[in-house]
């Protein structure tokens, strides 16, 4: 097999692709153990996403995405993201992810059978995770 320049990537939803890019140079996104990084000629692997940041390098440079979970397969011609869901950084309510981290921080602040504390501890994970990406890479 020639070795590759680089690969194309999509990501699928629920709903479909949300969105392919062709000639990709370099992907990071986070699995259970730390990140994951792909390059072309990377070998053919299934892994589990998890919640974090995910870059996408291609001519036009980085793009920066908030991903929820999900599941990462690679093959030699392409790598495919399936997600229930994925938010370009643009999209990302700066000022509804601060205030969501506050509300998670008030509540496990709180003392009280009535919280639910995994709840909230999930919660501030996916806010800390979207400032993440609103701020660039890292």
């Amino acid at each position: 097999m020639p070795d590759r320049e680089s690969i194309n990537c999509r990501v699928v939803t629920p709903t479909g692709t949300a969105f392919e890019k062709k000639n990709v140079t370099f992907i990071k996104c986070h699995g259970p153990k730390g990140e994951i990084g792909v390059l072309p000629n990377h070998s053919s692997t299934i892994s589990k996403l998890s919640m974090g940041d995910v870059v996408i390098r291609d001519a036009d440079g980085d793009s920066l995405y908030y991903l929820s979970e999900g599941v990462l397969h690679i093959r030699p011609e392409e790598v495919v993201i399936l997600t229930p869901s994925i938010e370009p950084s643009s999209s990302i309510d700066k000022k509804r992810a601060v205030l969501s981290k506050e509300r998670a921080l008030k509540r496990l602040a709180e003392r009280g059978n009535d919280v639910d504390k995994s709840r909230a501890r999930l919660s501030l994970l996916r806010s800390e995770a979207r400032l993440t990406v609103v701020k660039g890479l890292n």
